[in-house]
């Protein structure tokens, strides 16, 4: 819909009010559009409305409530229904309702995405960071994905986690040695693995013919 990418093109340019007027009126129009009101409440809780934006929040979910009574698994709705949760703070019922939406829709990313967001916001970067993981392990190369990628593995290792979860990934060499760290991107011919030492961080290109197996630890 034109009115609907025009809003998130002002909101993904920092141009609040535009972006709330534009969603305000495509509610007048449809009051539940896809994910219009976590999209309003998002950008009232960015302005400190707390009250105005609980109260999209709750709106979203009857909707999402009212969608899901006709499909229940409607993988879009139960995706809006987590954000909205997660915006109210449960992020128990969020996750919950997330992984259910990836599960019906394993061949959309965007569930995922919504899960990391949740985990992440919950406090929880190291299971952010796998779930993101997963989504570019699949393929994905995203930019967005790569970049996140990294500032949740900082956050991780800032917080003092285990080698288990900072260190996911085990390279096997056919020259007998072993790589450990964190898969950054991998494609047809290379996997470039995060390694850390000494506190810092860098990136090793493995040719995938020196590779014997690889073996991640996700759960």
């Amino acid at each position: 819909d034109t009115k609907y990418a025009l809003a998130c093109a002002y909101r993904d340019n920092n141009q609040l009010e535009p972006a709330l007027m534009h969603y305000l009126a495509i509610v007048e129009q449809d009051p539940c559009y896809g994910n219009i009101h976590n999209d309003i409440a998002e950008i009232l809780d960015s302005q400190g409305k707390n009250a105005e934006a609980a109260a999209r929040y709750n709106s979203e979910i009857l909707c999402c409530l009212d969608k899901l009574a006709l499909n229940s698994n409607d993988a879009r709705s139960l995706s809006s229904l987590g954000l909205a949760y997660c915006g109210l703070g449960d992020f128990k019922q969020a996750q919950e309702l997330l992984e259910r939406a990836a599960a019906i829709s394993p061949w959309n990313k965007q569930p995922s995405v919504d899960l990391a967001l949740v985990q992440e916001r919950a406090g929880n970067p190291a299971q952010a960071l796998k779930t993101l993981q997963k989504i570019i392990l699949r393929g994905d190369q995203d930019q967005y994905f790569v970049r996140k990628q990294e500032s949740l593995t900082k956050a991780v290792a800032s917080l003092g986690e285990s080698e288990e979860e900072l260190l996911p990934d085990t390279i096997y060499l056919h020259n007998g040695r072993t790589l450990r760290g964190r898969i950054k991107q991998k494609n047809q011919e290379w996997v470039d693995l995060i390694v850390y030492a000494g506190g810092s961080e860098g990136v090793v290109r493995v040719p995938l013919v020196k590779i014997e197996r690889i073996e991640s630890n996700y759960k």
